[in-house]
């Protein structure tokens, strides 16, 4: 028998550095994405490929709609560091999925850097979007 589908209404995306919560406007869409290299071997004298994956990290994307100035903020504040030579700041990216059986899985990504920052409209009568990516090392189960 189908069960109903986990909707995008029971997930929350949140982004901290160590002095607290940052505001990334309202996230509409977010994707984790595992990255990490296949590496494959045939030993002389084996008739079977021997493959192994290794992890690199993950990938985060996501794209809002720009309800006030904080993501900018956030990323000009980013570029400044950089340019006064600073040390890039780093962040902890938090996904919760509460699910219908009442259970909830909860992720943290650490260390992550956040890049390629875009925002624009499409028409006149559209929000503006606000998009970035980021990425971790590594990702932890909280829950």
């Amino acid at each position: 028998m189908a069960k109903d589908s986990i909707l995008g209404s029971y997930a929350i995306v949140t982004v901290s550095t160590a002095n607290g919560p940052v505001p990334i406007g309202e996230v509409l869409k977010f994707t984790a994405k595992q990255a990490g290299e296949l590496k494959k071997k045939q030993p002389l004298g084996e008739v079977d490929v021997h493959a192994q994956y290794v992890p690199q990290g993950w990938e985060l994307d996501w794209e809002g709609e720009k309800i006030d100035r904080a993501l900018a903020d956030l990323i000009f504040s980013i570029e400044q560091e950089y340019r006064d030579g600073h040390n890039q700041p780093r962040f902890t990216f938090h996904q919760v999925i509460n699910h219908l059986d009442g259970t909830v899985e909860e992720w943290k990504y650490p260390d992550a850097v956040i890049y390629d920052f875009q925002s624009g409209a499409d028409k006149a009568n559209e929000a503006i979007k606000e998009q970035a990516k980021g990425f971790a090392p590594r990702r932890e189960k909280v829950s």
